[in-house]
């Protein structure tokens, strides 16, 4: 019994329910593949989207991510038991922009749900919220729930309605407006 959960655990993946424009998978080095309405997403992999592109992933305990044009996202880690509802997940957004809705671990288990933006890192507390990166400083705003910001050493608390900008080893806080009027234009369309 402990095997064929292991076995689930490991099985883990997202669904694409959503997408439009180019949207491609990659594993490691390999050629990256053009990913279809009902493929498949699974740990290890990085999500690329083109331009004027966007794609919904469906994890399989109903964590939602949704990626903006000219984005890249890696599955760095994701396993989930079912008959529990019980794992982790950590996505890393290498560039662009990320809306997320947690699911059922991020309910049963929020310290096993976590983002990675640069260097920064993202955890929640039964949440949603954007994450926009430019591969150098990073954007977070807060719809429900809240989250924890950590960068450059300084770690915050980001309630709903509320934003926070990480650039130059400073965070500067504010409602989601407010970070969202002072972003550069680039982060503005990747924020959506």
């Amino acid at each position: 019994l402990a095997l064929a959960f292991a076995d689930l655990a490991s099985a883990a993946s997202a669904v694409v329910t959503s997408l439009t424009g180019d949207v491609r998978v990659q594993e490691g080095t390999a050629t990256p593949r053009i990913l279809r309405l009902g493929d498949r997403v699974v740990q290890g992999q990085t999500v690329v989207t083109g331009s004027s592109s966007s794609v919904v992933l469906r994890f399989d305990d109903g964590q939602i991510a949704a990626l903006t044009s000219s984005s890249r996202m890696q599955v760095s880690a994701y396993s989930y038991d079912p008959a529990r509802q019980r794992g982790n997940i950590l996505l890393s957004l290498l560039t662009g922009g990320m809306r997320v809705l947690t699911g059922l671990i991020g309910h049963n288990q929020p310290g096993n749900v976590k983002f990675r933006a640069v260097t920064a890192t993202i955890g929640i507390r039964g949440s949603e919220g954007n994450i926009v990166t430019d591969g150098t400083d990073v954007a977070v705003t807060v719809s429900d729930g809240a989250f924890t910001f950590t960068f450059a050493g300084q770690t915050i608390v980001i309630p709903a309605g509320a934003g926070a900008f990480g650039s130059n080893g400073q965070i500067t806080q504010g409602t989601a407006s407010q970070i969202f009027d002072r972003l550069p234009p680039d982060f503005q369309r990747a924020n959506g």
